[in-house]
């Protein structure tokens, strides 16, 4: 019989075997979003939908929030596992070992100090479905339940985090506190985090803006009262310039992430056309985050939305490089491995930006392309509408709006 393996031998073997990887995991299939019309609408979604009611997950994540916590909601972590609970590396080994579980740990929060408090990969996935939704016209209705548990968990989570500290279920402004939190894993100890506050504030006005016959009134006025009780999405001075902040409080950094900027992508609250724009470019200039191009680093995503076509160009050049190996698209190892995916999701979102960005009615093209570059691209856009077009010298030439009412709202952006 062969040995059984050490609690050190399970986890290098069986981390990553039955876990889903969103940081940075939702680069690819925002990316689709531009070049599909919802037929691909990925199975990982589809997953994330089943974690509520409908599929096999569905006893798992709204489950585990009312066996730890006693509340309502949903609570998928960073890191997953195809029942939608903490993958085992993430939640500790009770045999101890590299990552043990000690037994006397905080029930329903995973060891791993990467992802222990971080929750907001469900916003994420939350507004994913409600583009989806905008951009293809398709129904919504099952993914609905998802989208309320994802929000609902902040809602009642952290009132009854702050309730149990000091009796209070809000702060003197009639805010939430999102503390024990984290800011993507860039920051420990943070208060009210830029990506989970945006995230929010994106997420309950989405579902505000569907039609009634989605979401009844008398739902909409208890979204009303939940994002009236979101905290602002932080800022702060820096050299005498106001900028997006990682979170109101922070106490240690861990790598390299920008959570600061998650409020332009994916959470469209700044950016071109959006009050706040030129805090938005400082914060980019003056970030203590990594502006590398590797893995999922998004830099070149948040240059195009921030209009700054010269930086977005010099990312995408090094982002959709030949990989050097056999097969061109192979990048990596970043930070995880070969081939990675999100290092090609991130760079075909940034490309997809400075070429078309949609703003309320408009359609924006060219708002952060560089001058001399020739392209010929076919985009969707939203409400069901395809954007093809060739770029020659600058100029905009052979331009198809379907359907064609639809052109009116096409515009030529200038950044430059």
């Amino acid at each position: 019989m062969a040995e059984p393996l050490s609690a050190h031998a399970t986890f290098e073997t069986c981390r990553y075997q039955d876990i889903f990887l969103d940081q940075g995991g939702n680069k690819h299939q925002q990316a689709g979003m531009a070049m599909m019309n919802g037929d691909g609408f990925p199975g990982k979604v589809w997953l994330y939908r089943d974690t509520v009611e409908g599929g096999p997950a569905a006893v798992s994540s709204a489950a585990r929030v009312e066996r730890y916590w006693g509340h309502e909601g949903c609570c998928c972590a960073e890191q997953i596992s195809v029942l939608a609970l903490p993958g085992c590396a993430m939640w500790g080994f009770v045999e101890g070992g590299r990552r043990g579980r000690p037994e006397d740990y905080e029930h329903g929060v995973q060891v791993n100090g990467a992802t222990h408090y971080l929750y907001q990969a469900q916003l994420e996935f939350a507004y994913m479905m409600l583009k989806w939704h905008r951009y293809s016209g398709r129904d919504v209705r099952l993914y609905l339940p998802f989208v309320d548990a994802a929000a609902r968990f902040y809602d009642e989570h952290y009132r009854m985090r702050k309730k149990t500290r000091d009796g209070n279920e809000l702060d003197e402004n009639g805010h939430i506190v999102i503390t024990p939190s984290k800011a993507c894993e860039a920051y420990n100890g943070a208060v009210n985090p830029a990506d989970a506050t945006a995230g929010l504030h994106a997420v309950l006005t989405g579902l505000l803006e569907l039609d009634d016959d989605l979401v009844p009134p008398r739902k909409k006025a208890e979204y009303r009262e939940m994002l009236s009780r979101v905290p602002p999405i932080p800022t702060a001075e820096t050299d005498g310039h106001r900028v997006l902040a990682p979170a109101a409080n922070l106490k240690t950094k861990r790598c390299g992430e920008i959570p600061e900027l998650y409020p332009v992508f994916p959470y469209d609250r700044y950016g071109l056309g959006r009050d706040g724009l030129d805090v938005a470019r400082e914060t980019w200039q003056r970030t203590g985050g990594s502006k590398g191009h590797v893995s999922w680093h998004q830099g070149g995503i948040f240059c195009a939305r921030l209009g700054l076509a010269d930086e977005a160009a010099e990312f995408a050049v090094k982002k959709l490089a030949d990989s050097g190996r056999r097969f061109p698209t192979y990048w990596g190892p970043g930070h995880d491995w070969v081939p990675d995916h999100n290092w090609g999701g991130s760079g075909m979102i940034g490309l997809q930006e400075m070429l078309l960005q949609a703003h309320g009615e408009q359609i924006w093209l060219l708002p952060a392309w560089p001058d001399g570059w020739d392209a010929d691209f076919k985009l969707h856009a939203p409400k069901q509408t395809m954007v093809e077009a060739k770029v020659r010298g600058g100029k905009v030439v052979d331009l198809k709006v379907t359907p064609g009412s639809r052109r009116k709202d096409v515009v030529l952006l200038e950044t430059r």
